[in-house]
């Protein structure tokens, strides 16, 4: 009997060790609440998907700062409000020995115009697509680091 690849270890460079090589990428979820929290209806899908082979889930966009969200319902996590329901995603999505690496990020140009019309980004170059992202008005040293931090 042939042995399933996909089912097989994957170690990475860095030295980790992925139990399959099935990984469930980084897309957009809008599944949080309107404090922008994760969800019951998140914490069931990432309970799903560690159950069912996946070796590897990558969040959606877990933003932090709301004011640039790249679409409502995304998750932000400004400050320690949002962790406890967080932290049930993340133990339903890492059952089964199963990886999950969160998609920290700021929308910049992404910030979609249902969320801002002044986005900020590293640069002033728009995102030009359905009419959906204004103009980003370019960052600051300063500001760059506000968002590290």
């Amino acid at each position: 009997m042939i042995e399933n690849p996909l089912l097989q270890p994957l170690t990475l460079p860095c030295g980790v060790t992925i139990k399959f090589r099935i990984a469930k990428a980084a897309m957009t979820e809008r599944l949080a609440d309107g404090k922008q929290h994760a969800t019951k209806p998140l914490e069931h899908l990432y309970r799903h998907w560690s159950s069912n082979g996946a070796g590897l889930l990558i969040t959606g966009n877990i933003l932090v700062d709301k004011r640039y969200k790249e679409a409502s319902a995304n998750i932000v996590l400004e400050d320690k409000s949002g962790l406890p329901t967080l932290q049930k995603m993340v133990a339903a999505g890492t059952q089964n020995d199963t990886h999950l690496w969160a998609q920290i990020n700021h929308a910049g140009r992404q910030a979609t115009i249902f969320s801002t019309f002044k986005p900020l980004a590293p640069s002033a170059i728009q995102l030009k697509k359905l009419m959906l992202f204004a103009r980003p008005r370019a960052m600051s040293l300063e500001q760059i680091e506000d968002v590290k931090q």
